[in-house]
């Protein structure tokens, strides 16, 4: 039985991959079993430049992943969050965030057990992007499907 729990244990990684520009990257998830062999592998994001940010471990056994978009959202940067299941499958994808550069950096599970987001929100005197623009700590909660509370 020993052998059995040894063959259990696995290793889950998430990283930013395939940058070929500073325009495209995407984020993947990898888990592996105790001998290094791939499990399963998730691709997250789409055309444009998607960024790791950080990934917790719900109470299911899924992973919550938290990073940045350019290919989907308002506009610019958007918090991108993700849930995948234990198997990698995605369950749900949505962003967060303005048509201004807003940026998804950590996750963390609550007393509440709502997810509360670390990001960035992106002000400006304008409507653009301009030199009187700065990047505003943002904090927000959501719950296991992605729903801001």
């Amino acid at each position: 039985s020993f052998f059995v729990i040894l063959s259990e244990i696995s290793t889950f990684s998430f990283s930013t991959i395939n940058c070929g520009s500073k325009n495209e990257c995407d984020i993947e998830l990898l888990k592996k079993d105790s001998k290094g062999k791939v499990l399963w592998k998730r691709m997250i994001g789409g055309t444009s430049y998607d960024k790791a940010g950080q990934v917790v471990r719900t109470k299911d056994g899924s992973y919550i992943v938290v990073g940045s978009t350019s290919s989907f959202g308002k506009g610019n940067y958007d918090v991108l969050v993700a849930k995948v299941s234990s198997s990698g499958e995605l369950l749900w994808q949505k962003t967060y965030g303005d048509f201004l550069n807003d940026y998804g950096l950590r996750i963390s599970l609550t007393e509440d057990n709502l997810y509360q987001i670390e990001a960035t929100k992106q002000i400006c005197a304008t409507f653009n992007v301009s030199n009187d623009s700065y990047d505003q700590e943002w904090l927000f909660k959501i719950d296991e499907s992605g729903l801001v509370k």
